[in-house]
């Protein structure tokens, strides 16, 4: 009999630490981010959904900010490796670094946020922002005067090339005859450049731009309040904080997903390894339903957004991803 109970013991205890931890044990989650919080935008957003899960389910939290500096990547991560349970990373910086991460520090499980992949024992989580870009790309073309609509972006790379074609078959199926300037930045922190790139756009006949530059993005936001045009958000509600020029926001929601995996590893239900996907199903993109964006967005154009959300959710509208 103490035979036939330790091997059901040990059969329990495996099958707890595939789904990612026991449940009730102590748990310490952290977030490790390639630049900076402050962004108004991508960490900002990760950063509110761990503080929101360390209050709710009261456990130890640590955000490390690695300032783009190559550096602190890997000791950022050794640090939280060792640490903590359950480490969530932003940034593709990250992508070259986290199999050997995974491998020397087995206890942690690290979750590549906003990213796919294979590497051995790691965590990823995929948004389907080419769902909510097609909002975008339908809001822009409703309310553009001239018929151009703009995109200034980041870093070329395949998630924001996801936003691209999202973006641009919303405008498509807007019914109106609009075209799409795009502008690559090469960089999420250089809000000097995003704002020239959009004050070009703007004086080739942009009236709405669609900023999906990470930090570089507040230059957007502050060309569209210098020439009076609209820009429209990212990852976070950025229109309450400028809302005379940004009109509303295609939000990100990677609080929503820490917070929804912080609250799998407490009850046991992690899957390490596992891609977990967020969509507009699941509430992971969408565009802002502020108070604001209410405000900016003209009513009929807000029925019909809704209405198109409703046919997306349902499968009635397929919306295609980015393919390489």
């Amino acid at each position: 009999m103490r035979r036939v109970f330790v091997a059901m013991f040990l059969s329990l205890m495996v099958l707890l630490a595939g789904a990612g931890g026991v449940p009730g044990a102590e748990l310490k989650a952290a977030l490790v981010v390639a630049g900076a919080l402050g962004d108004r935008s991508f960490y900002d957003s990760a950063g509110a959904g761990l503080s929101r899960a360390g209050a709710e389910f009261a456990i130890p939290v640590q955000i490390f900010e690695c300032n783009y500096d190559a550096v602190a990547y890997e000791a950022s991560l050794a640090t939280a490796g060792k640490a903590y349970d359950l480490v969530f990373v932003c940034g593709v910086e990250f992508t070259p670094l986290l199999t050997d991460a995974a491998s020397r520090y087995p206890r942690a499980s690290f979750v590549h946020m906003d990213m796919t992949g294979s590497a051995p024992g790691v965590t990823y989580v995929d948004f389907a922002e080419h769902e909510g870009a097609f909002l975008a790309g339908v809001l822009a073309a409703s309310v553009s005067k001239s018929g151009l609509i703009g995109v200034v972006a980041g870093e070329d790379v395949p998630v924001i090339r996801n936003f691209l074609v999202g973006y641009e078959q919303g405008a498509v199926f807007a019914g109106r005859n609009v075209r799409v300037l795009v502008d690559f930045v090469g960089s999420w922190d250089d809000p000097g450049k995003g704002k020239a790139l959009a004050l070009a756009q703007h004086a080739a006949g942009a009236d709405v731009i669609f900023q999906v530059a990470g930090g570089t993005g507040a230059g957007v936001i502050a060309a569209a309040r210098e020439k009076g045009f609209w820009a429209i958000g990212v990852d976070s509600a950025q229109e309450l904080d400028v809302p005379d020029a940004v009109l509303t926001s295609m939000r990100k929601r990677l609080d929503n997903a820490v917070y929804d995996l912080v609250k799998a590893m407490s009850e046991g239900r992690f899957r390490r390894g596992a891609v977990y996907s967020f969509g507009l199903r699941e509430g992971g993109v969408g565009l802002s339903r502020s108070d604001v964006a209410r405000r900016n967005v003209p009513p009929d154009v807000q029925e019909r957004l809704a209405a198109l959300e409703k046919e997306i959710v349902e499968g009635r509208i397929v919306v295609n991803p980015y393919r390489p």
